[in-house]
């Protein structure tokens, strides 16, 4: 087993203790950090951001060959730990008290009193993805104080544990982190707007789960979800394809009733309403960029009827597709 220990002294020391335990190379762009490592047995990253009012965020994203203890994790005073699996079952502990189980796409919430010992166990060797968020709630914001209230520990508490519902949405959210492709301060504004976006997206889960008790948990299992997180991308990649309900679920294994709660936990909308999306938004980005014309571009995405995707299509643009398709002329010769 590896033994990692991180302690909190801020951002940066935090990736020079760990740069000390795993050797590798630090990089640094403006309040970005990351380590890169190949250490006995353990290969990838850790990225760090510094962000405003007392926000920080980490991403780890490594392949192990071995199991992985990773110590002295939570150790300040008026800190809030969003935890969120993307791969790999984390199994999380606290001084005197019963472990946990943290499966991929389970929101987290962790605080506790200065001096507690904590531990997070990686039990099976394969690959790891799992983000951090901390949060400093220590200044007089307003939604510091009403999360000093959910979220610190009680007087006769030592430590604060919420083990929310699967969220599939988060992970995308984090996706688009690594999308984001400049540099310097426009980097920052970028990616620490997503950061808040995630730790919103955290907040409304917990919000959720109070208000619906009996519906926290999804009947979806993670490798489920992953069949779903799949198709969902193929869709968006390959929306001409001649998708239905009996085609995906010939595909990918999963009953039709499944299929559906997956979308709406996913997507918020039916398999249906999700393909009819992807494809009109296919749609309007080739009438944009392409040369093609309107029935070409109807069918190249996978609607069989012109009539029907023009009357979708003005739905949602309040247009139809040759008077959008003519805007876009117009504003390609004014530009």
């Amino acid at each position: 087993m590896v033994n990692i220990v991180i302690n909190n002294a801020g951002v940066e020391n935090l990736f020079y203790s760990l740069h000390q335990q795993l050797g590798g190379s630090i990089s640094k762009d403006h309040r970005e950090l990351r380590l890169d490592f190949d250490h006995n047995g353990m290969n990838g990253y850790v990225r760090g951001i510094i962000g405003e009012g007392g926000l920080s965020f980490f991403d780890f994203n490594f392949t192990s060959s071995q199991p992985i203890s990773i110590g002295d994790l939570l150790t300040r005073d008026n800190v809030i730990y969003f935890l969120y699996s993307l791969k790999g079952e984390i199994v999380y502990s606290a001084e005197n008290e019963a472990s946990r189980i943290i499966e991929p796409y389970q929101t987290t919430i962790l605080s506790s009193k200065k001096c507690t010992s904590h531990k997070i166990e990686l039990n099976t060797p394969g690959a790891f993805r799992y983000t951090l968020i901390v949060a400093d709630v220590s200044g007089a914001d307003p939604l510091n104080s009403e999360m000093r209230d959910l979220f610190l520990p009680g007087v006769q508490e030592s430590n604060y544990l919420y083990i929310g519902s699967y969220n599939v949405k988060i992970a995308e959210a984090i996706g688009r982190l690594q999308e984001v492709t400049t540099s310097g301060m426009v980097r920052d504004l970028m990616t620490e707007g997503i950061i808040r976006v995630i730790l919103a997206m955290e907040l409304e889960q917990h919000s959720e789960d109070l208000n619906h008790a009996e519906k926290r948990n999804s009947s979806l299992l993670t490798k489920e979800l992953d069949i779903l997180r799949n198709i969902s991308r193929q869709i968006k990649e390959s929306p001409e394809k001649p998708y239905s309900i009996k085609f995906i679920c010939e595909g990918t294994g999963l009953s039709p009733a499944k299929l559906q709660h997956g979308f709406k936990l996913l997507h918020d909308r039916t398999v249906t309403e999700y393909i009819r999306g992807i494809r009109l938004e296919s749609a309007e980005y080739l009438i944009k960029t392409s040369d093609l014309n309107i029935s070409e571009i109807v069918y190249s995405v996978g609607f069989t009827s012109r009539s029907y995707f023009s009357k979708i299509f003005k739905e949602k643009y309040n247009c139809s597709p040759k008077q959008y398709q003519e805007n876009q002329s117009f504003l390609a010769i004014t530009a």
